[in-house]
């Protein structure tokens, strides 16, 4: 075989860190090789997650024979993770890697393909048919043991397709995570040949292991969240782009959420990875705390009220109900996060430090939907009359500092202020305070944020300082 279609070979046939870039050209021919290599690692149970974590290891009936799975679980009232291994996985050697990087969402149940690990069968098309029954029955099994606790469907690169058809198939509610995926095998080919796409041919082998996610995921009406990175070499970026497009185009609530610099076999360790993909299950109201850890858990802002997380994945909530879901990062927003105000509005975007930055969407209560480039609110007041509150310096003697968060809205107005209460202070003093500094930022008049000119309303930090009378 040429050695410009290795990589094809190498994406359905080796473990992740042997896939190399080669090229394709005009009148190859790409055949799919269904030969494995023993990947190498650590097995679930050898994870850092913590000593909380209760492992239980055993076999699902299949008309094979039996599948060997591995379930990690701390509180039973977290959400079920059913993990989809990439091609080649097994429990016994990437389940450590996979538990970590998915334990901060909830308990974990990972499985060996047919014919892999410590899985019995020959890994025919047949018997992956059959390992999707048994894992189906399995997840039932647990998910009514567990009454009203989420599932989560989360699988990586070809595991992609095989969670979409156990999704497809539940008789639950679901989310279902994508990370490094593909359509189908023919977008692959497409996205590796590049401009060459139309001239080349893809042969699959007759019994070569292949899901249509698209076309199984056609009844599918629950959320959908596909990752992808940039730099990732096995599966081309716009590949996985196109897998979110083709979802969204039929219909489907799929949110699309984009990573920097991570190769497809370290996706899950890239630094944005856990609070974006944690931001829109939160979204979608699964709740992926307590987090595993050590991590921080989530957070319940309330006027005058401390913010208790500081760093990690967690939720603010204003007096109104609004809520951002997301990142937080020295108790301000960063990284990925989303908004769900009172009135039904909808804002997704990134921030650093505080600061909304990049591209971002935005959905009115009526169904007006404006995407583009995020432009955050300008602290320039326009109307902003003198009270207790000081502008002076935070550092001047006698001066506490004092954060506020709020909400501007579309006409530069503010609502929902709220005051940390300063970790000097307490009791009347405090109270007083941060009372005093909320009424005076909602008699401000801000330029609102926009995108693409159009005025939105986000969430704004602001700090001041406070002087107390003499």
């Amino acid at each position: 075989m040429n050695s410009r279609h290795a990589l094809f070979c190498l994406l359905l046939a080796a473990p992740l860190s042997a896939c190399v870039p080669v090229e394709i050209q005009p009148n190859d021919v790409v055949r799919t090789n269904l030969n494995t290599v023993t990947p190498s690692g650590l097995p679930a149970i050898a994870a850092h997650v913590g000593s909380d974590y209760r492992f239980t290891s055993g076999e699902m009936p299949a008309d094979f024979g039996k599948l060997h799975f591995v379930l990690a679980e701390s509180d039973p009232h977290r959400p079920l993770i059913v993990s989809c291994g990439g091609n080649g996985f097994r429990e016994n050697a990437g389940g450590a890697k996979t538990l970590e990087a998915l334990a901060p969402f909830g308990n974990v149940l990972q499985f060996d393909y047919p014919g892999l690990g410590q899985s019995q069968g020959t890994g025919s098309k047949q018997d992956y048919d059959a390992a999707l029954r048994a894992v189906h029955d399995k997840v039932e099994q647990l998910a009514a043991a567990r009454g009203s606790s989420a599932v989560v469907f989360w699988g990586h690169s070809l595991g992609g397709g095989f969670c979409a058809a156990l999704a497809a198939g539940a008789r639950m509610k679901s989310v279902l995570v994508m990370d490094g995926a593909f359509a189908n095998l023919s977008d692959v080919v497409d996205g590796i040949a590049g401009r060459y796409s139309l001239f080349v041919r893809a042969e699959v082998q007759a019994d070569t292991v292949e899901f249509d996610i698209p076309v199984l995921l056609a009844d599918y009406n629950y959320p959908i969240i596909v990752v992808a990175s940039k730099a990732d070499e096995v599966i081309p970026f716009p590949v996985t782009a196109r897998l979110a497009q083709r979802l969204k185009e039929s219909g489907k609530n799929a949110t699309f959420i984009e990573l920097e610099g991570s190769s497809h076999g370290t996706i899950r360790k890239n630094p944005d990875y856990r609070t974006k993909v944690g931001g829109a299950l939160g979204a979608f109201g699964i709740a992926t705390t307590p987090l595993a850890a050590g991590a921080s858990s989530a957070m319940e802002a309330k006027p005058c009220g401390a913010m208790h997380v500081r760093d990690g994945c967690g939720t603010l909530i204003w007096p109104d109900g609004s809520t951002y879901v997301g990142g937080f990062q020295g108790g301000r927003f960063h990284g990925h996060g989303i908004i769900t105000y009172a009135d039904g509005t909808r804002f997704e975007g990134d921030y650093t430090d505080g600061n909304g930055h990049g591209q971002a969407t935005y959905i009115k209560a009526d169904g007006t939907v404006i995407a583009g480039t995020f432009r955050d609110a300008e602290f320039v007041t326009t109307n902003a009359p003198q009270a207790e509150p000081s502008s002076e310096s935070p550092e001047q003697e006698g001066v506490t500092t004092v954060v506020i968060t709020a909400i501007v809205e579309e006409d530069g107005s503010i609502t929902n202020a709220m005051a940390e209460i300063p970790p000097n202070l307490s009791g009347l003093d405090a109270a007083r305070i941060c009372t005093a500094a909320a009424k005076q930022i909602l008699k401000w008049k801000l330029h609102p944020a926009t995108i693409d000119g159009h005025p939105i309303k986000v969430p704004a930090f602001v700090t001041m300082g406070y002087e107390p009378p003499k």
